[in-house]
């Protein structure tokens, strides 16, 4: 299985839509950003509370960035 197939798998299982391109991006920034100001792991945990705020990855980015650039 492909990363698509992968993807479009997963969001069916979760009854979700699956994201744009633009939303991926913005995911794996957020992940980015995370992960070089403090620790990898921090990755995974800052998109998943970005998902339980109910923050599209647009508004996390922005959030995300923000609280890196404070540190």
């Amino acid at each position: 299985m492909d990363s698509n197939e992968f993807l479009k798998s997963v969001a069916n299982a979760f009854h979700v839509r699956v994201p744009s391109d633009e939303e991926i991006e913005d995911v794996l920034r957020i992940a980015s950003v995370a992960a070089h100001s403090s620790e990898r792991k921090m990755a995974p945990i800052v998109c998943w509370l970005s998902a339980l705020a109910g923050l599209s990855p647009e508004e996390a980015l922005e959030i995300v960035a923000s609280v890196a650039s404070q540190t």
